[in-house]
């Protein structure tokens, strides 16, 4: 009995190749039908635009298309397939950037604020503006003479031993680094804000604060459509 048991398990379990429609299925008797799809090439991880362009020449992908996903992401797809309607992936591209925490930065001190300004944002004259004026902070004591939400007016060193109130800009637009940097970075508007240290003898604390803005995505999309359409003129962006 048991023989027998053994046996009749492994013609149960055998399984059995079948082509119906075109399509070969497995055939077994605890899985059911599985089809055999055929094996999907490797995705190519890249970090710029120019790496997609280069895949696309290197691998002669004519029927390729370039979809842009979101400004951090962008995919080279192919068309769908004639039997299974399945679509390969050849390669993902996402850039190596800081991204901008959703509550900003929060109560850093005068270096390491200016140090994300320095190192997170497009260098322009307005990232200037901000960094003078943190690094001009006299000590601790940062004085609030105005507050309206829109200017808020601080002591600040105007010199070696001159105070006088300098205005603190309120939305001021900078251009973070976000995207894939063949773009033009898009813009967006933040808060900044500077408050005295909690106690006697501490420093300042300067904080930077996004404000709600969605979009910079659409102009970074826009921007990257834009650029394929000039470096592969031939080559379809589905975006």
């Amino acid at each position: 009995m048991i023989k027998d048991a053994l046996q009749y398990l492994i013609e149960r379990c055998k399984p059995e190749v079948r082509e119906v429609g075109g399509r070969t299925y497995v055939i077994s008797g605890e899985r059911g039908a599985l089809e055999i799809m055929p094996p999907a090439p490797s995705v190519v991880e890249l970090e710029t635009l120019q790496g997609i362009c280069d895949l696309i020449e290197f691998d002669n992908l004519e029927e390729a298309a370039v979809h842009v996903v979101s400004p951090v992401e962008v995919r080279v797809v192919g068309v769908l397939g004639e039997t299974w309607n399945e679509r390969w992936t050849f390669a993902r591209a996402s850039p190596c950037v800081s991204v901008v925490p959703s509550a900003g930065w929060r109560c850093l001190s005068q270096e390491e604020f200016i140090n994300v300004m320095l190192s997170c944002f497009v260098p322009t004259e307005r990232v200037s503006e901000v960094v003078r004026l943190a690094g001009s902070i006299k000590d601790a004591r940062v004085t609030t003479l105005e507050d309206d939400g829109v200017t808020q007016q601080v002591t600040a060193s105007a010199g070696i031993a001159r105070v006088a109130p300098v205005s603190v800009p309120n939305p001021v637009s900078l251009q973070p680094y976000r995207t894939f940097p063949e773009i033009e970075q898009p813009e967006s508007s933040f808060v900044l804000r500077m408050s005295s240290g909690a106690k006697d003898g501490a420093l300042p604390s300067i904080s930077l604060l996004p404000v709600a803005d969605s979009m910079w995505r659409s102009v970074a999309i826009s921007r990257i459509a834009e650029w394929f359409a000039v470096a592969l003129p031939n080559t379809p962006v589905i975006r």
